[in-house]
């Protein structure tokens, strides 16, 4: 099956800039393009196309564009096609969790705090909710399914800085908190996991749970490989489109920018 994606989104600031766009799909499902990206950025003030200033590749392997941003602001638009097998993905993490010292050093930074998922926040709630429950696949499905009972999602209005704890702690969440708060605790339990941001189609290639927004889920390492999984959508679905990967979300802003 072939999916269609897109996005358009209105930055408005009064003075001139550089902005950082993180808004192509990731090098990992880009083989699996099959209509050419087209990417358009206009000055909001003045209609004229902008030139991308760079492209280039952070350690994530997220892809980056910088645009010089006029005053009044700019808008980003951006439309593909790409493969999908039409296949589910599991929607449920398989295997063990390996030894720290057994771990691959690329995945060792993703058993660290970050900025939303700080040091120490869950780890005693994570041992004692999760340390009777058999390690790795079965940990993480029960963490999701803790996080999806105890968090209500929000449609605006949250800080993106809040932490884990913070979120789990007022119940009202973004997507990216309930990637977050499952991150936490895996992380607790020393389970390695990344944060993920997307496209995604609903339930049976239906509409998207997250109606215009990008989703938000997580990916864990057990045994020899990532898997994912995913607090807010908990059954399996089709058509998970990666752009972004990292710690949290703040590896991974959709757009982000400096005088």
């Amino acid at each position: 099956m072939h999916i269609r994606y897109g996005y358009s989104l209105d930055l408005e600031q009064p003075d001139a800039s550089v902005v950082t766009a993180i808004l192509d799909v990731h090098p990992a499902q880009r083989g699996d393009i099959t209509q050419p990206e087209e990417i358009m950025a206009r000055s909001l003030s003045e209609g004229r196309s902008v030139g991308v200033k760079a492209i280039d590749q952070d350690e994530n392997g997220n892809l980056l564009r910088r645009y010089e941003v006029l005053p009044g602001g700019l808008r980003i638009e951006g439309e593909g096609v790409i493969f999908n097998s039409g296949f589910a993905d599991s929607g449920r993490p398989v295997g063990a969790p390996k030894p720290t010292a057994d771990l691959p050093i690329d995945v060792v930074p993703f058993l660290l705090p970050s900025r939303n998922c700080p040091e120490g926040e869950l780890t005693e709630r994570a041992w004692s909710l999760f340390r009777h429950v058999p390690a790795g696949g079965d940990q993480v499905m029960a963490i999701c399914d803790y996080v999806n009972r105890k968090l209500q999602l929000a449609s605006s209005g949250l800080m993106p800085s809040r932490t884990a704890g913070e979120a789990l702690q007022e119940g009202t969440a973004s997507m990216d908190d309930f990637a977050h708060v499952a991150i936490a605790f895996c992380r607790a339990l020393d389970i390695p996991a990344r944060y993920c941001r997307g496209y995604m189609l609903g339930p049976e290639g239906g509409a998207n749970l997250c109606g215009h927004s990008f989703c938000a889920w997580l990916e864990v390492f057990l045994d020899d490989g990532w898997w994912t999984a995913d607090a807010l959508a908990m059954d399996a679905r089709i058509g998970r489109i990666l752009v972004a990967r990292g710690a949290d979300a703040a590896d991974a802003p959709l757009l982000s920018g400096s005088p």
